[in-house]
Order: structure tokens, then C-alpha cells, then sequence
């Protein structure tokens, strides 16, 4: 695998997989290789920053809601960070709500 020995090899298979999230922030572990020998680093970013480049479709959908009504994709970010701070629920609980709302407006909505 890529030129590496069993040693490194073994510390990208412990990638995100290690119970050591306690106590912080969102975070992704990487295998960054120098010279003949590499190192596993947690990288965190801001909340904006995750949001920004999420791949999760709940996410994306979550903060499209925020962007149909705040149109401005800075001012829609800061509103969803925002709330969801002022919520105190957890991302993934925040977007399912924030989801599970917006379903329950569209078919009050569509009922005539």
C-alpha cells in the first residue's frame, strides 16, 4: 500500500477510529507522511468552514432552508450558526430539526 510497512499502515487504519472525542470539537483525523515515517493529525475547523464544504446531503439541505430565506449565502450561514449555538442541540440534532421542520411547512402548505 503505497510504499508504506506495516507500522504506517497501521496508524491509517486507526484514522477516525479511536475513542478519544471526549470533551472536542468536531474534528478529522489525517495521515500526513515525512520522510520515511508519518504521523496522524486531528484537524478541526470552524463550524462555517465544515458547513461550507459538508458532502452530507441532510447537512446541504438543512442550510439551503437558511439560504431560500436569508438569500445571502454569509448572512444564511451566519443565522444557521446562530440558531443552532442558541438551540443547544448538537449539529446533527439541529439539522434534523431544522429538516423535519421544513417537511411539516410544505405539507401544511401544499394542503388546499
Amino acid at each position: 500500500m503505497l510504499s508504506l510497512n506495516e507500522v504506517e499502515q497501521n496508524k491509517i487504519f486507526t484514522i477516525n477510529k479511536l475513542d478519544n472525542k471526549d470533551n472536542r470539537s468536531r474534528f478529522k483525523e489525517v495521515y500526513i507522511k515525512r520522510g520515511a515515517t508519518g504521523e496522524v493529525y486531528g484537524v478541526e475547523v470552524p463550524i462555517e468552514e465544515y458547513l461550507t464544504y459538508t458532502t452530507e446531503r441532510s447537512e446541504k439541505d438543512a442550510l439551503q432552508i437558511y439560504l431560500d430565506h436569508y438569500d445571502i449565502f454569509e448572512n444564511a450561514m451566519d443565522h444557521f450558526v446562530s440558531d443552532m449555538k442558541e438551540s443547544g442541540l448538537n449539529l446533527p440534532a439541529f439539522v434534523k430539526e431544522i429538516n423535519r421542520s421544513e417537511l411539516i411547512y410544505k405539507k401544511l402548505n401544499s394542503v388546499v
